[in-house]
């Protein structure tokens, strides 16, 4: 009788093969199942928890200038900008683009690709180009189409809100300087972050992409507390960006309101006499011999600074909603510097400011008495280095008048007031007042005091090679040491 054969199970290499190939992938799987876990459980955590918490910058109010008398130096005011949100669009494609045309008719900006190519503006960015890529990125985020509107413009919009889903009219704050020119060397202004500033501003959380920080003036020097704190909002969003839910909330603080000193009509009328007194002394020579100038009016009294012109000047109102850089790349290249402030920038010598602290400082030194008469014959003899025994031989400087230069008090007969150093102590800064940070609107260049404060130049063609920087004052500064003397303070 026949018996069926007994198969047994076939044990080749493919089946072999293809066991070790299934151990192995469910190694890998048990493997990489435990590392996303456990060993990379806390960075994917994170990960997904960025996804789904975003936390969003709330501006805060920057602080206003004043002048004594509380006028407007820099304030700040409303700036409308139209925003669109690609998910409250119409669904279809024609609807859509019949919104973006309506929209584009008030706020001038090409509704389509075409449409800007039609009116020769394909340099722009069409409105249907703008929110297709916020559709791609964040469909419930807002896409900002316009900046800057005029106010009725903006009142349009929001009557046509009907008409216009997802479209909305947000409202920013912009600075706004009303004096303008008037105070621009003072008020400064603000601009972009710079490039080396960006990482130590991120950390104080600043925005490089949208924050503006102060360039110059008062709105540099005083930034931290014209600025203020930014607040923050964090929420729970989902996949396509819209606001699931507000977890925290942290208030903004306002910049700080400043109260300068200034007086605005004070500062109008010594910049109109400045301007006058060019003219003049032009008019005098009969050809241009100046075009710069500086006025400052201190109270003597406080030492408070009414008034600071520095002619010529610039327009910061030019700069208050973005930097034009035709206009300043003009100021830039101005041989006059109108954007440097004279005043606390640049370097002078400090002329008979001087004799005034030469004068006192020989009282104070008890080399003379206030009852002491100086000859001035109207010249001084200057010894020759190189044969001071020939009196035929010396050299003569004829003099104008009594005129002590920086540190000495001429007179030939009096051997003790040919050179009257001032001690050690009182060639650091803060002699009179000399040297201190007397209040910074700008870059303030630094003056020096030499350890011999006068040189007597022989020879007039000497005296116009030397370099006098050194004893070169801020015009700021120079007034400091007269409103130290007015008081009767020691140098």
């Amino acid at each position: 009788m026949f018996e069926p054969r007994r198969q047994e199970p076939y044990r080749g290499w493919r089946l072999s093969l293809f066991q070790v190939i299934v151990v192995l992938t469910f190694v890998i799987f048990a493997v990489r199942t435990y590392a996303l876990q456990f060993t990379e459980g806390t960075y994917w955590r994170e990960l997904a928890e960025e996804n789904r918490i975003s936390r969003r910058p709330i501006a805060a109010a920057r602080g206003a200038i004043e002048d004594r008398f509380g006028r407007p130096l820099a304030r700040n005011v409303p700036a409308f900008n139209v925003t669109v949100i690609p998910a409250d669009l119409p669904e279809t494609v024609e609807d859509e683009i019949r919104v973006l045309e309506r929209l584009a008719a008030l706020i001038d900006v090409p509704a389509t690709d075409e449409a800007a190519e039609a009116a020769g503006r394909s340099d722009e960015r069409s409105l249907f180009d703008l929110v297709d890529e916020g559709t791609r990125i964040a469909p419930y985020r807002p896409v900002t189409v316009a900046r800057d509107i005029d106010r009725n413009i903006a009142m349009r919009v929001l009557e046509d809100r009907l008409n216009l889903p997802g479209v909305d009219v947000q409202v920013a704050a912009l600075r706004e300087y009303p004096t303008a020119a008037l105070t621009a060397q003072i008020i400064g202004y603000l601009g972009p972050i710079p490039a080396e500033q960006q990482l130590e501003l991120l950390e104080l959380g600043y925005d490089p992409n949208f924050d503006r920080i102060g360039y110059d003036g008062v709105e540099a020097y005083l930034e931290d507390e014209l600025a203020g704190r930014k607040g923050w909002s964090v929420v729970e969003v989902d996949v396509a960006g819209q606001i699931v839910s507000v977890l925290r909330e942290d208030s903004a603080i306002p910049g700080r309101n400043l109260r300068l000193t200034l007086d605005t009509e004070l500062q109008q009328a010594a910049q109109e006499a400045i301007i006058r007194r060019i003219n003049i002394v032009n008019a005098e020579v009969g050809e241009v011999v100046t075009q710069q100038g500086v006025v400052i009016a201190m109270d003597p009294n406080t030492g408070e600074i009414m008034a600071m012109v520095s002619w010529p000047t610039y327009d910061n109102s030019r700069f208050a909603r973005a930097i034009d850089a035709e206009y300043y790349f003009s100021q830039l290249e101005n041989p006059l510097y109108p954007l440097v402030n004279h005043a606390v920038s640049a370097l002078y010598p400090p002329g008979s400011v001087w004799k005034v602290l030469t004068a006192v400082g020989v009282l104070q030194e008890d080399v003379i008495n206030p009852n002491s008469v100086l000859e001035d014959p109207g010249f001084i003899y200057l010894p020759n280095r190189y044969a001071p025994n020939d009196i035929s031989r010396t050299a003569v400087r004829v003099l104008a008048g009594c005129r002590p230069r920086p540190g000495g008090v001429p007179g030939r007969d009096r051997p003790e007031l040919r050179r009257v150093l001032l001690p050690d102590r009182r060639r650091q800064p803060g002699c009179a007042g000399v040297g201190l940070e007397v209040g910074r609107v700008g870059h303030r260049q630094p003056g020096a005091l030499r350890a011999r404060l006068w040189r007597w130049d022989v020879l007039r063609d000497r005296a116009a090679r030397r370099d006098r920087r050194p004893y070169a004052r801020p015009r700021l500064e120079t007034a400091q040491p007269r409103r130290e003397l007015v008081h009767g303070r020691y140098l």
